[in-house]
């Protein structure tokens, strides 16, 4: 079943988790700001950050910003708000600390728009440092005829500020659990925390009939972090292993020919 019209048809919903943010998210925003393509909303999930980055956004005083306050309870689980919150035919994702160029929403809004058997666009980013210098280090994922082996072995989006999603194909691989006592809906996995943007993907092309489908403008800055997981191979390592786990729940025999 169509369940587009339950959203506003062209609007973007743009996801944008907060913790100890204060330093990055005026930057970040302004690369939202200076898109093309303007008809959005920015979610802004404040993860019980101890810092004044909610305040800062509340500053700028933009209608477009809607502004969550929780418990921290993690990126996967504020993300997973974030999109409950969305009212947009799209979703899309921006990590508190990365950019996006000024085309990015109008070439992926465009590329699904013209392929309506695409749910999911994403294309290759280009790394800057701590300082917001860009690197001559690109991520260049394959962009067509994408297989679920292809998700698994290598995350086509590479990271979780690239994609724009039609909300209907989130909408297919939701499913509810316990959290707190409560029941909560999930897209991205907390248990698969580290993973949980592959394990999402993955998830999309092995349960639904969508197709993940690139362009090949490289339009996402991605910041490397001293720290960060993708710099730490034991961590990297431990969370792809939490994700086959969490995926093994409904693929146990595609996974078992491939690891």
């Amino acid at each position: 079943m169509d369940r587009t019209a339950e959203y506003e048809r062209g609007l973007v919903s743009i996801i944008i988790p907060l913790y100890r943010s204060e330093a990055f998210i005026l930057d970040t925003l302004q690369t939202v700001f200076d898109q093309t393509y303007e008809d959005y909303e920015i979610i802004i999930i404040d993860d019980g950050s101890p810092d004044d980055s909610t305040e800062i956004v509340r500053g700028i005083g933009d209608p477009r910003i809607r502004i969550f306050q929780r418990e921290n309870r993690g990126p996967c689980r504020s993300r997973n708000f974030g999109i409950a919150q969305g009212r947009g035919e799209f979703i899309a994702f921006l990590d508190h600390d990365d950019h996006w160029l000024p085309d990015k929403l109008a070439k992926h809004v465009a590329h699904l728009n013209e392929n309506p058997e695409v749910g999911y666009s994403f294309g290759p980013s280009q790394f800057m440092d701590i300082d917001g210098n860009r690197l001559n280090l690109f991520q260049v994922p394959k962009l067509s005829d994408i297989t679920p082996r292809d998700v698994i072995c290598r995350n086509p989006a590479g990271n979780g500020s690239v994609p724009v999603i039609r909300r209907v194909l989130l909408d297919e691989v939701s499913f509810t659990v316990e959290r707190d006592g409560q029941p909560e809906l999930m897209f991205f996995d907390d248990e698969a925390a580290g993973w949980e943007d592959t394990e999402l993907w993955f998830r999309m092309i092995y349960q639904t009939q969508w197709t993940l489908e690139g362009i090949p403008d490289c339009l996402t800055l991605y910041r490397l972090t001293p720290g960060g997981i993708t710099s730490d191979a034991e961590k990297k390592q431990a969370a792809f292993e939490r994700g086959l786990e969490r995926a093994r729940r409904y693929a146990p025999e595609f996974l078992s020919l491939i690891h």
